[in-house]
């Protein structure tokens, strides 16, 4: 029993130690070598360098759960400008204006005259229910240059209204102009003085994207709205958006000089322009690389903890200053001394060739004056490769300038070139221009204290502003941790009664660049009345013409492009395409719900996964595999029908790509196990049964295995005993009883199996064996008569061996007929035997050899079956307990051929 309990935990051990390897298997398998080569591979086209292919296929999954979800929420809504099917995930706060094709065919081309724009403002300013806000996603940043009062009048019916936000886009320019920079620095300066920024941001600051510009709609449009935040999108490897920035990163850099850094004045961060002159062996030049040094930097900290400059961070600065420009000495006079090692082996190598060339003396000596004159010692390179091209022209008419040509191009290749590119740097309180050459050959000394300035700006993005103003809040309510969350802190809401009331704060999850997935609320929306949509949704047109009426209370109007035709404002989403304006929405949606895609925490996804690894290792292992199978695949379902079932009521992701691939893999790793483990089986069957039966008869039962319980086969049973064996074991010490015993029977049982017998049982000195089981044998009967045969011989070589009273005599009976095989016992202990009249009969020849006093008796039914092919006698008619027939009985004598065929 407690061998039973021990196997048990056994391999319930090893089932657990089998998940945990699959488990272990997956993350190496998948994370570390597959994705670092699938990876390896696609960022050879330009995929970003964060490309995973499992988390993008968790993506698509993620994808196929929001589209099943969408089908099952809609509902019917009926209002007194539409009735449609709508989503039951979008907010009825949420209120779509679409510039679509209807529009276009009413009012004209895009764009339209901002007269127009004027007249849709007012409808909304007019109505006795007001909306929370008044979204415009069109960019105001040209003037209207063939009607210029349309700008004024559409900025005051914006400053009429007074619930207008606008929306504007990051950008990061290197090659704007000073004027531009100029411009949008008091652009962001006129934003940030009325429209605030974050300031309450913390989290690793140091990674968050960032913009050096933001296209802010003209100014007299900034002016007259209420709020306006950043529009940029995110989309992911696959170019389809699902995440939503709630902050942007903007970043003032101004360049300037030391003298320009005062006390108690802010900075984020301060970088010293440093340079570095470098050799380059691949393109044969000296070149300068500038590089930004951080001198102070506060990038990584909360803002609230961000301080100002002091007289010791300056004085700390100045000392920075003052070494690099005592390094940089020693770097110009290094390369000073590369550039003239260089030139000297130049010269000297073109002086020793044109005194060995078959050039025109003039032509020499106009080289040599050139190459020699001190005053070009620092423009070498120039000189040569117009010598070269000198050279290269008159080979095209003269082919005996070939070899000059092909030296002077060797020369050209093996010199250094000197950068010669100016780059601005501020010098002092001015901006100069500088080059290489300017350092080295002019030999001019500069003090470089060229320093970048770096102030930075946390500023909402529309979907920020959006919620704020939904929930009546001001921007000091909104805190933000990279990596963490989004908290609207103390929203408000409008209750029945009119009256806004506290509720809980609002938790945006958001990840390290600030970005909030977007939880899409269905497909992509439609102006059409009688069509489905996600969103209530209406045209323009209908709006700006008065044609149509819509409840606006509260709400919050979205309006942007809906025609193709209009601008480049449609992305990739989960749902197909979708104009920008409808992201937007969905992102606000996603907000003002509260209904969050809910990404559970690494260490309980990889709990999750140990536990199904586990749990498949364990089910797979069942011993019916085509059961196990089943039970895999149903526990693989029906985790499937959790994953859905807890995404479309709460939002929260159960992975599924990686559930699958660690399916795969625990199964894979189970059927190795397993096949590995019934080989070794196998082999121990075949090491135990091969004391039984020869190894043919083993193999043959390892393909067919016999069946619990029993069978009738035609089967030989032999039955052999030592005679006077009491009177032996009494003559003879116990110990040296058991060492003869054990002999014969060795002796005996090896003959058996020879001669393909199957052994049943000792029984004492007796041996019960078998001949045509477990599985049939042809000449059951010639073989059993064979090895009685030999064994009577082997006996005598025995005896030959034994000295005299400890001799032995045997008597052999065998009978032939149907007997039933099988196993027979319990569930716990078995024994593959034979039984049945027949098998009596056997027994009773072995003990009538007494009676007869001869060696081998056989049964006439055995006689039967090997007559002529042993030599037989015949010796009685006897009657048989069980018999009611008297039966012949053969005395066995000899063989009557070698081979049994």
């Amino acid at each position: 029993m407690l061998a039973g309990i021990k196997l048990k935990l056994t391999g319930k051990i090893v089932t657990l130690s089998l998940g945990v390897i699959a488990f272990i298997f997956y993350f190496i398998l998948i994370n570390l070598i597959i994705n670092t080569a699938v990876n390896s591979l696609v960022n050879k086209g330009n995929i970003s360098s964060d490309y995973n292919f499992v988390e993008q296929l968790e993506l698509s999954s993620r994808d196929l759960m929001l589209n099943f979800r969408a089908f099952a929420g809609r509902v019917s809504q009926s209002k007194s400008y539409t009735q449609k099917s709508i989503s039951k995930y979008a907010s009825d706060d949420v209120i779509i204006v679409g510039i679509d094709e209807k529009s276009l065919s009413d009012i004209g081309k895009w764009p339209f005259k901002r007269s127009i724009h004027k007249r849709f403002t007012d409808y909304f300013t007019d109505s006795k229910y007001r909306e929370n806000t008044l979204f415009f996603d069109i960019f105001f940043v040209e003037p209207d240059r063939v009607n210029p009062e349309d700008d004024f009048l559409l900025s005051e019916s914006f400053k009429r209204n007074g619930r207008v936000v606008l929306d504007y886009l990051g950008v990061d320019s290197i090659s704007s102009s000073d004027a531009q920079n100029a411009d949008n620095k008091d652009k962001v300066d006129a934003y940030i003085g009325k429209f605030g920024k974050l300031s309450n941001v913390s989290g690793n600051l140091k990674m968050v994207p960032s913009f050096s510009q933001l296209s802010f709609p003209l100014k007299p449009y900034l002016d007259s709205i209420e709020a306006t935040g950043g529009a940029n999108s995110i989309v992911d490897n696959d170019k389809i958006l699902r995440r939503y920035p709630m902050v942007l990163k903007y970043i003032n850099n101004i360049d300037s000089s030391f003298v320009s850094i005062k006390e108690n004045e802010f900075y984020d961060t301060l970088y010293f322009r440093n340079i570095k002159i470098e050799r380059n062996d691949v393109t044969k030049t000296f070149e300068i690389k500038r590089y930004l040094e951080p001198i102070f930097e506060q990038s990584k900290s909360p803002l609230k903890d961000r301080r100002s400059i002091t007289k010791s961070d300056i004085d700390g600065f100045k000392a920075k200053i003052d070494k690099f420009n005592n390094d940089i000495g020693v770097e110009i006079n290094r390369a000073r001394g590369w550039i003239k090692e260089n030139n000297d082996s130049v010269i000297s190598e073109v002086n020793r060739y044109l005194e060995k060339s078959n050039l025109d003396n003039e032509i020499k000596s106009q080289i040599k004056y050139v190459l020699n004159d001190g005053s070009n010692y620092f423009i070498i390179d120039d000189i040569l490769l117009e010598i070269l091209t000198n050279f290269e022209a008159l080979k095209a008419s003269d082919s005996s300038f070939i070899d000059e040509y092909k030296f002077f191009k060797k020369m050209c290749d093996k010199n250094y070139r000197m950068e010669k590119n100016s780059f601005s740097m501020f010098l002092g309180n001015e901006s100069v221009k500088l080059s290489l050459y300017d350092i080295i050959a002019l030999n001019k000394t500069y003090y470089f204290d060229n320093i970048l300035m770096q102030r930075e700006y946390y500023v909402p993005s529309i979907t920020t502003v959006l919620a704020s103003r939904y929930f009546h809040i001001p921007l000091e309510n909104v805190e933000v941790t990279y990596g963490e969350s989004v908290v609207f802190k103390s929203p408000m809401r409008r209750g029945e009664d009119g009256k806004l009331k506290v509720f809980s704060d609002v938790v945006v999850p958001i990840d390290e660049k600030g970005n909030m997935i977007v939880n899409y609320a269905g497909k992509a929306s439609s102006t059409d009345d009688n069509a489905s949509s996600t969103f209530i949704t209406c045209s323009y047109s209908d709006i700006a013409s008065g044609k149509k009426k819509i409840l606006t209370d509260n709400k919050i109007i979205f309006v942007g492009a809906y025609s193709n035709g209009m601008a480049d404002d449609f992305f990739q989403t989960p749902f197909k395409t979708m104009f920008g304006i409808e992201v937007i929405a969905n992102s606000v949606n996603t907000v003002i719900k509260n209904n969050f895609v809910v990404i559970l925490n690494s260490g309980i996804y990889i709990l999750i996964l140990l536990a199904l690894a586990v749990l498949f290792a364990y089910i797979s292992s069942l011993k019916n595999i085509l059961r196990a199978f089943l039970y895999s695949v149903l526990a693989l379902l029906l985790y499937f029908g959790l994953a859905f079932l807890v995404f479309v009521n709460f939002s929260v992701v159960l992975e599924v790509v990686k559930v699958i691939l660690l399916f795969v893999i625990t199964i894979i790793f189970v059927m190795i196990y397993r096949i590995v483990t019934e080989q070794r089986q196998k082999r121990e069957i075949k090491k135990i049964f091969s004391k039984y039966v020869n190894s043919r008869v083993v193999e043959e039962l390892l393909k067919h295995p016999p069946e619990l319980g029993g069978q009738d086969m035609d089967i030989t049973v032999q039955f052999s005993d030592i005679r006077g064996f009491t009177s032996l074991s009494e003559s003879l010490a116990p110990q040296e009883l058991v060492k003869i015993l054990n002999r014969y029977l060795t002796i005996m049982s090896d003959i058996i199996l020879e001669e393909n017998g199957t052994l049943d049982k000792y029984i004492g000195d007796a041996i019960m064996c078998f001949w045509g089981a477990p599985q049939p044998l042809q000449n059951h009967a010639e073989y059993a008569c064979r090895a009685a045969l030999r064994q009577i011989e082997a006996l005598k070589k025995l005896n030959l061996e034994l000295p005299e009273g400890k001799k032995i005599s045997i008597g052999i009976g065998l009978n032939s007929g149907i007997m039933t095989a099988g196993n027979v016992g319990s569930q716990g202990f078995m024994n593959y035997t034979i039984m049945g009249d027949n098998v009596n009969l056997g027994s009773r020849l072995e003990g009538t050899n007494k009676e007869y006093g001869t060696s081998i008796i056989i049964s006439e039914s055995t006689y039967e079956a090997v007559k002529g092919k042993f030599i037989a006698r015949e010796l009685d008619n006897i009657r048989v307990k069980g018999k009611t027939l008297p039966i012949k009985i053969y005395e066995l004598l000899d063989f009557r051929q070698e081979e049994i065929k």
